[in-house]
C-alpha cells in the first residue's frame, strides 16, 4: 500500500524546479500578475487559464492546471463571458468570438472557494460570479477532462436571454 501511494505521490508532484500547474485568481488582484499566488494573484478566470502551462494570450490559449478561485473574482475580462472553452471541432477555431478560449487537449480544473451558500446544498459553499448575457460556462467540442465546481452563477436582472435587449 505505501509503495502504491508512493509511487502516485511522485507521479503527481512535479519535477523539481518546475512550477506547479497552479493559479490563484481574487478580486483584489490583477490580470498583469503572475498569478502563482494569493498576494500575487489574477483577477478574471480567464487570465489564469492562459498563464497556464500550455496557454498563450495568442489565440487565446487556455493552458493546462487548476485554477483557484475567490470571492470578488470575475469570469472573464469580456463583457458578459462566463467560461467559455472550444476545441478544434468548433467552427470558429481559427477565429473566436471575444471571450472564448481555445482548448487543444487542455485538462483545466476550476475550484471556487467560496463564503456564498444557497440551493439545495446551502452547506457546500461557492463562489458567486456574476453574469451579464450569455451561459456561465460553454463548452463546445472539447473531450479533454474540464472539471468546475463550487460556483454559483447570477445574471443581472432584465439580463436574461429573451428579454429582448
Amino acid at each position: 500500500m505505501k509503495k502504491a501511494l508512493l509511487t502516485i505521490l511522485l507521479f503527481a508532484a512535479p519535477a523539481y524546479g518546475q512550477q506547479a500547474a497552479i493559479r490563484y485568481v481574487s478580486g483584489t488582484g490583477r490580470d498583469s500578475n503572475d498569478g502563482l499566488s494569493w498576494a500575487s494573484s489574477k483577477t478574471t478566470v480567464f487570465a489564469a487559464l492562459v498563464s497556464l502551462p500550455g496557454g498563450n494570450v495568442v489565440g487565446p490559449f487556455a493552458g493546462s492546471g487548476t485554477v483557484y478561485v475567490a470571492p470578488g473574482s470575475a469570469l472573464n475580462p469580456t463583457t458578459n463571458a462566463g467560461i467559455w472553452f472550444m476545441a478544434p471541432h468548433d467552427p470558429n477555431y481559427a477565429n473566436p468570438p471575444a471571450g472564448w478560449l481555445k482548448c487543444n487537449g487542455c485538462t483545466v480544473n476550476i475550484i471556487g472557494l467560496g463564503d456564498y451558500g444557497s440551493g439545495p446544498n446551502p452547506h457546500k459553499n461557492k463562489v458567486l460570479a456574476g453574469l451579464g448575457k450569455g451561459p456561465a460556462i460553454w463548452l463546445s467540442g472539447t473531450q479533454a477532462p474540464v472539471h468546475i465546481a463550487n460556483f454559483g452563477f447570477q445574471y443581472q436582472q432584465g439580463m436574461l436571454q429573451g428579454d429582448g435587449q
